[in-house]
């Protein structure tokens, strides 16, 4: 079953699996098969012996926490998931974790890309559920982490959205991991700025003694080098007002 539902061509959208006596090691390695599969939909596992370590499989399987790339790339196609009933409370919360996953594949059937934003927008922009997802999967957590994997001069939109979504809380903790980042966005202004001086000035030397066809080529270079600073100013304008009006709303000891 396992290597038919690892098939490109595999269209099997209903399967049950229910009182097979699967195990943890079973449970592993049929949610492992479904990683690229796009077609299966409702999976029941009922009455069977898995536990913790196969409900984690699963958990994995729709919204792995390792990175952004990889919980946007999760399984989104699972919008059905019957698992062996438990009664111990730290089961029934790593249920409902994966409960909540499956209802955004859910909302968001046919839909893999909203599904993928919607799960890192819940789970990797929540701290709260990042901590304990993270903790569950054995993964570091921290913000600093997150803004690693994000372009610099995206992060102050990044910011906006979780202060937008998940409250101005949210947005100070996460602005208090990036701001080594954000200011190396106006590191880059200045940077540039000495790029721009040193190579007009090397140009300039260069474009009197050289022929035509080679002042071309530097006027071309120069060209450029202008291009990627009204850019960058550009980008800057845009994005750190944004962040700033967001913390600015927040009370004073906050932005304190």
């Amino acid at each position: 079953i396992s290597k038919l539902l690892q098939k490109e061509d595999s269209s099997l959208r209903v399967l049950s699996l229910n009182s097979t006596s699967m195990g943890d090691d079973e449970a592993e390695i049929l949610a492992s098969s479904l990683q690229h599969n796009t077609k299966l939909t409702d999976l029941s596992l009922l009455d069977n012996q898995f536990r913790v370590k196969g409900c984690m499989a699963f958990l994995k399987l729709l919204n792995d926490i390792s990175s952004i790339d990889r919980t946007y790339n999760s399984n989104h196609s699972l919008t059905s998931l019957d698992l062996p009933r438990s009664t111990d409370s730290f089961s029934c919360g790593l249920k409902k974790h994966i409960d909540f996953v499956r209802r955004i594949n859910e909302e968001q059937e046919g839909n893999a890309e909203a599904a993928g934003r919607a799960k890192v927008i819940e789970t990797i922009l929540n701290s709260r559920k990042r901590m304990y997802l993270s903790r569950l999967q054995g993964i570091a957590n921290s913000y600093g982490r997150v803004s690693t994997e994000v372009d610099p001069v995206l992060l102050p939109n990044v910011l906006a959205l979780v202060g937008g979504k998940h409250g101005q809380s949210e947005m100070y903790l996460m602005l208090v991991a990036i701001i080594p980042d954000l200011a190396s966005i106006m590191n880059k202004k200045d940077v540039l700025k000495q790029e721009v001086t040193e190579n007009v000035w090397t140009a300039a030397i260069e474009f009197g003694a050289g022929d035509k066809s080679r002042r071309k080529t530097i006027k071309k270079n120069l060209a450029s080098i202008m291009k990627k600073k009204d850019v960058l100013k550009q980008e800057v304008a845009e994005n750190v007002p944004t962040a700033a009006n967001e913390f600015g709303a927040g009370d004073k000891s906050r932005r304190k």
